[in-house]
Parts: structure tokens; C-alpha cells; sequence
């Protein structure tokens, strides 16, 4: 009886053990003269690909870059992110744009530099055949899809550039915060 008692707490003590905490630091800057961006939003979210990271442990949705546009998460489970970065005035970066990290172990990773370019916008006014404002009517911006070299014709694939917007009681509307 003893003995199993014994294994018992052998067994309850031989637990795996919680991967070690990792981090990751950077600096966003503006495109045009690199200079750093303080109160970006830096996010980290774990990728859909390989392996994914536990829960955060303080769960940081976010953090802002300081004066000289620096951000640090520490505390962070290994795993995969990609870093998505926003600040009012600048274009949101596409997926295939955004950084992806995979963090290991106790891993330190402070060369996460993010570059930012200035958002343009498109502003107008919605109206019907009468010329009456068309009120919530939804606006979204489309670009062709790019199409790698040697692959063929261009394509006449549209894809969203940005967020859309919805016209107000006058049929205005403003598209901001879109990529070159």
C-alpha cells in the first residue's frame, strides 16, 4: 500500500513543465524619414500556421510605443505571432506585409523593427440617379490583385485596400488609413 503511495506522488510530481517564458522588442518608425512613431499600437497575434503559442500570461492585448517608438512584450508563451502594427494617419500593413516571429524558450527577440507608411484617403459622396444622398450605403476601396512576374496577364482581381465605410445622412463618406 505504501508503495503505491509512493508512486503515486512520484507520479503527481513528474509534471511537464510550462514552456519558459520568452519576448520580444522593436521600433516602429514612418517610412518617408524614419523617424520613430510613438503611440503605435503593436499587437502580437498568434499565427495560424506551426506550432501556437499558450494564452499570454498577463494577456497584453497591446502595448504602445514610447517616445522613440520602442515596444517590448515580455512574459510570452513560445509559439508563433505575426506583429501587426496601427497608428491614426498610417496605412495598416497587409498580411503578407506583417512580420511573423517564432518565439522558442526563454528566447529574446529585440530586433522586431516595423516600418510604417503614410495612409492616404478617399473621400466623396454617395447619391442616386435623382442626385438624393444614399444614406449607410457601404463604400470599400478595391485594387487589383497583384500578379507575380512571369506568371502571366495581369489579373482583373479586385481585393480590398483597407476598411470600408458607410455614407452618413448626407451620402458622405471618407475611406482612411489606405496603402499607397
Amino acid at each position: 500500500m505504501s508503495l503505491l503511495i509512493a508512486l503515486g506522488l512520484a507520479g503527481a510530481l513528474i509534471q511537464p513543465a510550462e514552456p519558459l517564458p520568452a519576448a520580444v522588442a522593436g521600433r516602429v518608425v514612418d517610412h518617408a524619414h524614419h523617424t520613430p512613431l510613438a503611440g503605435a499600437r503593436v499587437l502580437l497575434i498568434p499565427s495560424r500556421l506551426g506550432p501556437r503559442p499558450g494564452p499570454f500570461r498577463d494577456r497584453p492585448s497591446a502595448v504602445l510605443t514610447d517616445s522613440d517608438g520602442r515596444f517590448e512584450f515580455d512574459n510570452l508563451q513560445p509559439g508563433r505571432y505575426r506583429v501587426v502594427v496601427e497608428k491614426a494617419g498610417f496605412a495598416r500593413l497587409d498580411l503578407a506585409d506583417m512580420r511573423e516571429i517564432v518565439l522558442e524558450p526563454q528566447e529574446r527577440i529585440e530586433d522586431v523593427n516595423v516600418i510604417l507608411v503614410k495612409g492616404a484617403v478617399i473621400a466623396g459622396r454617395v447619391v442616386d440617379p435623382l442626385g438624393e444622398p444614399m444614406v449607410r450605403a457601404h463604400v470599400i476601396a478595391m485594387r487589383k490583385a497583384d500578379t507575380p512576374q512571369g506568371s502571366g496577364p495581369p489579373s482583373d482581381l479586385l481585393i480590398p485596400a483597407g476598411e470600408g465605410a458607410q455614407s452618413n445622412d448626407l451620402g458622405e463618406f471618407r475611406l482612411f488609413g489606405l496603402p499607397p
